[in-house]
């Protein structure tokens, strides 16, 4: 890791009173998948949409390879190369998969057929069978819908990628594969990534670091056994003070 492909700093977002975001500073290293957790309604979506332009900040800076990306919409920011997929799957349901990966790659290629093309590699990477690519989005499973969205995402040939709740309703064995899968992104086609996400199998087995949120800031970052011991991420998680 060499330097600092994105970076927040003093990021803030409030709805009415309530600050989601307050005062984040964290910083993103090339080639890292960097866990972020924290309890429900710590604001770690809240900062993925910040960083992607779905909000826009009431305060702080946003900068991606060294450039400052505040408050840019949505498309300029993927342009960049900061893919995203979603707490809630958000399928296509009458679109067949194919089509629906082909949207990303429209950012890219503007003819058809080579965003087709595109597509249907990234499903062959991310191991999707050949014979669901003309299913549609309604009939399709869980863990499939999963990674369509994440070859959705890779489509638009991210250098970045947020990752949110991607673990999210998978059975142990599913869990085990988006593992696999989380990782070969990383390592083959060279994504950075920062993955949100409750289950703690998934996060802890694949960050190399990990950031705490709670009440709209961080708590705690370092290596995934540090953070799991620390006083201030048990009292989050648990409620309680630890002996």
């Amino acid at each position: 890791m060499s330097e600092a492909l994105l970076e927040t700093r003093d990021l803030v977002k409030h709805f009415g009173g309530i600050k989601a975001i307050d005062g984040v500073s964290i910083k993103v290293m090339e080639g890292e998948i960097l866990g972020l957790i924290g309890p429900n309604g710590a604001g770690k979506t809240t900062l993925f949409n910040c960083i992607t332009g779905t909000y826009k900040p009431d305060g702080g800076k946003i900068f991606f390879r060294q450039k400052e990306i505040t408050g840019l919409p949505s498309h300029e920011i993927i342009k960049l190369g900061i893919g995203r997929t979603w707490q809630i799957v958000r399928p296509f349901k009458k679109m067949s998969v194919l089509d629906a990966i082909a949207t990303g790659s429209l950012l890219r290629y503007s003819d058809v057929e080579k965003a087709k093309e595109k597509a249907k590699e990234i499903a062959s990477f991310l191991g999707l069978p050949k014979d669901i690519l003309e299913k549609r989005g309604e009939e399709i499973t869980l863990m499939q819908h999963k990674l369509v969205d994440l070859a959705r995402a890779l489509a638009t040939e991210p250098k970045l990628l947020l990752v949110d709740e991607v673990g999210a309703g998978l059975r142990p064995s599913e869990l085990s594969a988006m593992i696999d899968t989380l990782q070969k992104i990383n390592s083959e086609r060279r994504v950075t990534l920062v993955v949100v996400e409750h289950i703690m199998r998934l996060v802890m087995s694949i960050s190399k670091r990990v950031i705490v949120m709670h009440e709209g800031r961080v708590i705690a970052q370092g290596k995934p056994e540090e953070v799991s011991n620390d006083p201030q991420v048990i009292q989050a998680y648990l409620g309680i003070k630890p002996i």
